[in-house]
C-alpha cells in the first residue's frame, strides 16, 4: 500500500485544537480490541495526555503494543455465539465491570477525574462510574432501530425500495414477501428488540417458501417487528458524515464488503475499502443524499457526530438500505489514509457539543483529498476457531491466495489472534489484486476460503456481490 499523508498543515490544524481535550490528563480508552489501541495510544503520547488505561475485548488480531507504560485489562467474556454477541458483551462488561477491573481503574483515576472514551457502538451509560466523554442521549440511540429507517429515508427524500413493516409472525411476513418479491427474493431485517443490531446478524435474504420457513423461528425468538424490502443486486456501500451544529460534512462512499452464505440465507459483513468509488455522477448523488439526511437528523433529533447510509448501487441508481446513527467500521479505514488526523477524537468532539472551530469545509475536503490518495482495502471477522496473534504475508495468483515465500512480494497482510467469539482474521489487501474497479469483495471471499482450508477458521462458502 502507498504511505498515508504525513506532516499535513491542514491535519496539525485540527491536531492543535484538540490537544487541550487530552493533554495532561488520564485517559480511560474503550474502543475494542488491544491491537484497536495502537492507533489511538501513537495520538494520545503525541497530544500529550497521560498514559492511558484500556479497556479491551480482546487482544485482537496482529500484533499487539507494549511497552513499560501501557496497562490493560481484557473484559469481553470469551465464548460469544458471533460477532455481535461478543460486542454486546463488551458493552455489557464496560456497563458494569468485573471486580479486579474495578479496583485497577480506581486505582489509576482514584479522584474519577479522567477521562473516558469509548466508541459508539460499545457505549454503556458509565464505565465504572464515570461518565463517558461523549455521551449518546436516548432519543439518539432510538435512532437505532431499523424499523425507523425508513421514515428518516423519505424525510430526506431519498430513494429506496419498497418496504413494509410487519409483525414478527409467519402470516405478516409472508403476505408481505410475496407482495414484494420481484423475482430475486426479499430481504428481512429485524428490530431492536434486544439492543442494536450490525454486522448483517439480523437481516436474512429470503427466497422460497423453505427459506421463510428456516428464517421464521429466527426472528420471532429474537424481534417483534421485521422490515421486509424488495431483494436488490448491486454493490453495498456506504457513506459516512459528520453532523456539526450548522453544517454536514460528507465524505465519499466507500464498499462495504457484505458476502453472502452460500446455502444459507445468512449475509456476513466482512470489512470495506477505499479502492472503490462509484462514477462521478453517483458518487456526487450519494453525498448529497447523506447531506440530506445528515440535516434531517439534525433538525429531528438534535443530532450530533458521526452517522452511514448504507446503500446498494444498482443498475438503475443507488437505493438506501440502512442508517446508523453513529460512526461506522469504515471511519477507521478512512483514517489510516491520514493518520495525522485524530478523526476519531474530533467526531468524538463534535457529539460532546465542544466548540474547536471544526470548519467542516475544510475537514470534509481534507479527508476526500486523503482518501483518494491512499486508498485502503480489506476484509476481517470473528470465528469460533481459536487463534494466536501473529501476523503474515500472503501472496495472490491464478490459483488464488497463499502464504508467501520468504522474500516474496506480499499481496496482502494476514493477521489473526483472539477474540470474544474465538479468535478473528484480518486481511489487508493491496490495491493491484483488487477486482474490477477495485472491488475488493470477490479477494476477500477467496481469502476467507484459503483460511478455512489452512487455518481452519469455519467460514463456509461465501460469494461476492455480482455487479455489471
Amino acid at each position: 500500500m502507498p504511505g498515508p499523508i504525513s506532516n499535513s498543515e491542514t491535519a496539525g490544524f485540527y491536531r492543535r485544537r484538540l490537544a487541550p481535550v487530552v493533554a495532561g490528563r488520564k485517559v480511560i480508552l474503550a474502543v475494542g480490541s488491544l491491537t484497536d489501541s495502537a492507533a489511538w495510544l501513537r495520538l494520545l503520547h503525541d497530544l500529550g495526555s497521560e498514559p492511558p488505561f484500556l479497556l479491551v475485548e480482546s487482544l485482537g488480531a496482529g500484533t499487539t503494543p507494549d511497552g513499560p507504560e501501557l496497562r490493560y485489562r481484557v473484559v469481553g467474556a470469551a465464548g460469544a455465539p458471533h460477532q455481535l454477541g461478543a460486542f454486546k458483551s463488551y458493552r455489557a462488561a464496560l456497563g458494569d465491570l468485573p471486580e479486579v477491573a474495578r479496583r485497577e481503574l480506581d486505582a489509576y483515576d482514584p479522584n474519577r477525574e479522567a477521562l473516558v472514551l469509548v466508541r459508539a457502538q460499545h457505549q454503556p451509560p458509565s464505565v465504572g462510574g464515570r461518565q463517558p466523554f461523549a455521551p449518546r442521549p436516548e432519543v439518539w440511540q432510538r435512532l437505532e432501530d431499523k424499523m425507523t429507517a425508513h421514515e428518516l429515508w423519505s424525510a430526506a427524500e431519498l430513494p429506496q425500495a419498497p418496504c413494509r413493516i410487519v409483525e414478527a409472525t409467519g402470516a405478516g411476513l409472508l403476505a408481505a414477501s410475496r407482495e414484494l418479491d420481484r423475482g430475486d427474493g426479499v430481504v428481512w431485517s429485524g428490530d431492536d428488540r434486544e439492543g442494536y443490531n450490525a454486522g448483517a446478524d439480523f437481516v436474512r435474504w429470503v427466497r422460497s417458501r423453505e427459506d421463510a420457513r428456516s428464517c421464521l423461528a429466527f426472528f420471532r425468538r429474537h424481534c417483534d417487528r421485521v422490515r421486509v424490502m424488495q431483494f436488490l443486486e448491486g454493490q453495498p456501500c456506504s457513506v459516512h458524515g459528520i453532523v456539526f451544529e450548522r453544517e454536514v460534512a460528507v465524505f465519499r462512499p466507500v464498499e462495504l464488503v457484505v458476502l453472502r452464505e452460500r446455502g444459507s440465507c445468512g449475509f456476513r459483513y466482512a470489512g470495506n475499502g477505499t479502492y472503490w468509488s462509484p462514477p462521478p455522477p453517483h458518487r456526487e448523488e450519494i453525498r448529497g443524499f447523506a447531506r440530506r439526511l445528515g440535516g434531517v437528523l439534525r433538525e429531528r433529533a438534535g443530532f450530533r457526530g458521526g452517522f452511514t447510509l448504507d446503500g446498494i448501487l444498482t443498475c438503475d441508481g443507488s437505493r438506501a438500505t440502512e442508517i446508523n446513527p453513529r460512526t461506522g467500521a469504515a471511519l477507521w479505514t478512512i483514517g489510516a489514509s491520514m493518520p495525522e488526523l485524530p478523526l476519531e477524537l474530533l467526531e468524538m468532539c463534535v457529539r460532546r457539543g465542544l466548540d474547536l472551530d471544526h470548519r467542516p469545509g475544510m475537514l470534509e475536503s481534507l479527508v476526500l483529498e486523503a482518501i483518494d490518495a491512499f486508498p485502503r482495502g480489506g476484509g476481517w471477522s470473528m470465528t469460533s476457531a481459536p487463534l494466536e496473534s501473529g501476523a503474515r504475508p500472503l501472496a495472490y495468483g491464478v490459483s488464488g491466495f497463499r502464504f508467501a515465500a520468504p522474500g516474496e512480494r506480499a499481496d496482502a497482510l494476514l493477521e489473526t489472534g483472539p477474540s470474544g467469539v474465538g479468535g478473528v482474521v484480518r486481511v489487508g489487501l493491496e490495491e493491484r489484486i483488487a477486482g474490477p474497479k477495485g472491488t475488493i469483495s470477490a479477494r476477500v471471499a477467496e481469502a476467507f476460503a484459503f483460511l478455512d482450508r489452512e487455518v481452519g477458521t469455519g467460514f463456509g462458502p461465501l460469494d461476492a456481490p455480482r455487479f455489471p
